[in-house]
């Protein structure tokens, strides 16, 4: 063999290795069908129209800046510019979130967490535009106008550049599709992205329109399922550009006849067409036909590994035991459910919880454990991103447990019985009974109590047929004109960010250390900057879900507001700020909402239709075994 045919032979290998190492590579470069290829011309059809749309947005808001244009003029331009980045926006978001955050992200500042220089990372994009516009526009704003309107030329040019590099397969479009309808439903027709013009509805119509013409180049591949399809695309675009109000605009029947069925029927459509699902886990499983489905969440996607399956149920077990355990603690008299009890929600009814051997209190509200898994981060301050570290530091506080996880598991070692379980859930430790394993058990069993198929949900898949009048007229302004929605994101109701649900956020609220809108002062709980020490962060606590809220008084992070109706008087002065206090960094807007007394009735009956503890609330009917008497006789779920 001569030296050049050497040298060939490790060329070839070396090019196989680079092919190999990139599964998105040769998925890109062989498996795209000639749909897919149409698919991305008209991407970056649509891309360039949107570029060439800034570029005018642009010009205009030059000549406004110069007082030469009436604002009306860029407002016009202003909203057709927003319509064509919907378009885009489902293959923008799905290949380009980057790009798609800076175009159209969340008008907030934000700081990079842990950044020792506190830099700011200014907010940028269309909301940050509509902000300065709507419903007026100071000249004092010029500057700040000026900047963002250059900012997104730059950003536009930026999707195009992305969107040019990228191959589309038909599961990833089909993928995108699907998660663009989440969107709809948590972001559109809530008014996240129209917080001021409220033109949510039109927008909307304009992201079904981007679907339904992609969809329409897959026709062959089924042809009936497509017609009903398209039929169904029709309907829902019919329905949301003939309701465009948004304060009226009834998102229950949008959601229950529109929304869900398009969604539905989208899958069918992927499933009869034979087109494949993405692989990976996902917090949204790929295989739910809808957002509403019963375990369309994967709460083991914000695991730190994957569980395996054959052992999952073993480990529920266990962890199940181990939350009403009362050893966990050190004076071997409390357990997790004695702050988390089943049959207040999960919680315990107090202000704050009460601290170990009675001292004093732990600082915070105890929230619930019911779909805590379904978020990224925990605690109020969000200062860790696992339950298992939310369980060592639960564990190791000395106003909670004061006990290691290490001083806990050398306890239960002393019983047959927890030994046989723990070698049952974890039978890779060779009947080990290990520290990590304990947390593993526990965060496992919380990570079960997963509760969204309430009276609310049932209605809106079509599995009841009746929704009491102030529960709909309740939803209606809780995503309308209360705005709750653009915080506690449908459908999981928290913080957990839609439609990829991959992050947690915290809000700024002015929370008030008692319910007193007259002469409130600021509870002096600093919340996320205690752990970041960024001022921007200073009164940050993360946004909990609203499920099973009827169960879990008193509220806030603090237990301040007694009632529900405290809480909705609260965000109806528009916070802290709203009510007059000095709150710079309040991401909750000031204005005041307006809402009525019965209109807060409402939305407290559609939080109420929220309330779904089933399989839930059972407690063990006993604890495993001790040789010593008084550990024996110790109390299910502690003694307080």
């Amino acid at each position: 063999m001569s030296r050049n045919d050497v040298l060939l032979i490790l060329a070839l290998l070396t090019f196989h290795i680079v092919i190999s190492s990139s599964s998105e590579r040769v998925e890109s470069s062989v498996l795209v069908s000639s749909e897919a290829a149409r698919t991305r011309t008209i991407y970056l059809d649509r891309v360039a129209d949107f570029e060439a749309a800034v570029e005018e947005l642009n010009e205009v808001g030059a000549s406004l800046l110069q007082a030469k244009t009436p604002l009306e003029t860029f407002q016009s331009q202003f909203l057709a510019t927003r319509k064509g980045y919907k378009h885009c926006e489902m293959f923008a978001e799905y290949f380009s979130p980057g790009a798609a955050k800076s175009i159209n992200g969340a008008a907030r500042d934000e700081v990079e967490e842990f950044d020792p220089n506190q830099n700011l990372i200014l907010a940028q994009g269309l909301q940050v535009i509509e902000s300065l516009t709507f419903p007026e526009y100071d000249p004092a704003d010029s500057t700040a106008l000026r900047a963002q309107l250059k900012n997104l030329a730059g950003n536009s040019v930026k999707l195009r550049t992305v969107a040019e590099a990228k191959s589309f397969t038909d599961g990833q479009i089909f993928d995108a599709i699907r998660l663009e309808i989440v969107r709809i439903i948590s972001l559109g027709i809530t008014g996240f992205d129209a917080m001021v013009a409220e033109t949510s509805m039109s927008e909307a119509a304009e992201a079904l329109r981007s679907i339904s013409e992609v969809i329409a180049i897959y026709e062959e591949a089924a042809p009936t399922e497509y017609a009903a399809l398209s039929a169904q695309f029709e309907r829902a675009q019919s329905y949301l550009q003939t309701n465009q109000d948004f304060a009226s605009f009834d998102r229950v029947t949008f959601i229950r006849d529109h929304a869900n069925p398009l969604s539905r029927a989208v899958k069918h459509f992927q499933t009869v067409a034979g087109i494949s699902l993405p692989e990976g886990r996902r917090a949204l499983r790929a295989e739910a036909a809808t957002a509403f489905d019963v375990g369309a969440f994967d709460p083991y996607y914000y695991a730190p590994a994957k569980e395996p399956a054959h052992l999952l149920q073993s480990r529920i077990a266990l962890g199940k035991v181990l939350f009403f355990e009362p050893l966990l603690s050190k004076n071997g008299r409390r357990a997790c459910s004695s702050c988390h009890e089943p049959e207040r929600g999960f919680t315990d009814g107090q202000a704050k919880s009460i601290a170990l051997d009675f001292n004093g209190d732990v600082g915070r509200n105890s929230p619930t454990v019911l779909n805590a898994g379904l978020q990224r981060a925990y605690f109020f301050d969000s200062r860790v991103v696992y339950l298992e570290d939310q369980v060592a530091a639960v564990m190791s506080s000395h106003q909670e447990f004061d006990c290691s996880p290490e001083e806990i598991v050398g306890k239960l070692r002393e019983s047959i019985e927890y030994r046989e379980m723990f070698a049952k859930a974890f039978p890779a430790a060779g009947g080990a009974v290990k520290a990590g394993d304990l947390k593993t058990a526990l965060a496992s069993y919380v990570r079960s109590l997963t509760s969204t198929q309430s009276a609310f949900d049932q209605y809106v898949v079509g599995k009841t047929n009746t929704l009491p009048e102030n529960v709909r007229r309740g939803f209606n302004l809780f995503a309308g004109k209360a705005k709750c929605a653009t915080c506690h994101f449908v459908p999981l109701f928290n913080g957990t960010v839609p439609p990829v649900f991959d992050k947690s956020e915290f809000e700024i609220l002015g929370v008030l250390e008692a319910h007193d809108t007259l002469r409130g002062t600021i509870d002096r709980d600093l919340g996320r900057m205690k752990i970041d020490r960024i001022e921007l962060n200073k009164h940050g606590f993360k946004t909990p879900t609203v499920r099973n809220v009827g169960l879990t008084a008193p509220y806030m992070h603090n237990g301040a507001y007694k009632t529900l109706e405290d809480v909705l008087d609260f965000y109806n002065h528009g916070g802290g700020a709203g009510i007059g206090l000095d709150v710079p960094n309040q991401t909750l807007p000031a204005d005041k909402l307006k809402l009525n007394k019965q209109e807060m009735s409402d939305i407290i009956s559609f939080l109420h239709s929220l309330t779904d503890t089933t399989g839930h609330t059972q407690r063990p009917a006993r604890l495993p075994r001790f040789a010593s008497p008084n550990i024996a006789s110790r109390r299910i779920g502690g003694e307080y």
